[in-house]
C-alpha cells in the first residue's frame, strides 16, 4: 500500500496571530477561540461559543472565518486536542495556537469526522509527539502536520479503510452513550435510595 501525507487530503492553516491579550470589543466583533476556551465533556474536547471573547479586527485584508466541519487542533502543549466544529456562529476565528484542518473537496470520502478519528489514533498521536518541536513546550507546526503519513485513500482499499474507521468510531460513540446512560441510572438510584 502506498503511503501519502495529510497535505494530500486536507488543507492545513494556522489561526490568526494576535500580539498580547485579545481586547474585548464593545460592539459585536469576531469571536475568538483561545486555548483556555477548550473544555472537556465526557473525555471529549469541546467549547462553548457563547463564552468566547469578542474583539474587533481592523485590517484591509480579508479574514477567513471558521465554518461547520472545520477541525481545530491545539498546536501547543503536551496534548494536541481536536475539536470538530458544528453549529458555528458567524465571524468565528481562532488564535495562532491552533491549526485548522479542512478536508479537500476533491476527496469526498475524506471527511472531517474521518480526519478527526485518524488524528486521534495512537499512531497519529505518537507521530505528532515524536515530530513536535519546542524547548520548553511541545509545539506542532503546519509544515510538520502536513507530513503526517496516511495510507493511500484514493483506491478501493482506501475507501474500505475510511468506512472501517468511521464504523468503529460510530460503534465507540454508541458504547460511550450507553456507559453515560448507565452512570446516570446509578446516580439516580443512589439519590432515590438516600432520600428514603
Amino acid at each position: 500500500m502506498r503511503i501519502e501525507q495529510l497535505s494530500k487530503y486536507a488543507d492545513i492553516s494556522t489561526g490568526r496571530s494576535f500580539r498580547g491579550a485579545i481586547k474585548k470589543a464593545a460592539n459585536k466583533g469576531f469571536k475568538v477561540i483561545q486555548i483556555g476556551d477548550i473544555v472537556f465533556d465526557k473525555g471529549e474536547a469541546t467549547l462553548d461559543f457563547d463564552k468566547l471573547t469578542e474583539t474587533e479586527i481592523n485590517t484591509s485584508r480579508s479574514i477567513e472565518c471558521l465554518n461547520n466541519g472545520d477541525l481545530i487542533m491545539v498546536a501547543k502543549g503536551r496534548e494536541k486536542h481536536l475539536v470538530l466544529l458544528n453549529n458555528v456562529p458567524d465571524k468565528l476565528i481562532c488564535t495562532q495556537h491552533f491549526l485548522v484542518v479542512k478536508p479537500k473537496a476533491e476527496f469526498s470520502t475524506v471527511t472531517s469526522l474521518f480526519l478527526k478519528s485518524y488524528l486521534e489514533t495512537d499512531f497519529s498521536k505518537d507521530w505528532i509527539e515524536a515530530n513536535s518541536g519546542g524547548n520548553y513546550q511541545s509545539t506542532i507546526g503546519k509544515g510538520i502536520l502536513e507530513k503526517l503519513p496516511l495510507p493511500d485513500l484514493t483506491d478501493e482499499s482506501g475507501s474500505d479503510f475510511i468506512e472501517y474507521v468511521l464504523n468503529v468510531n460510530a460503534e465507540l460513540e454508541k458504547y460511550h452513550q450507553l456507559i453515560e446512560a448507565r452512570k446516570n441510572q446509578v446516580a439516580g438510584l443512589i439519590i432515590e435510595m438516600v432520600k428514603q
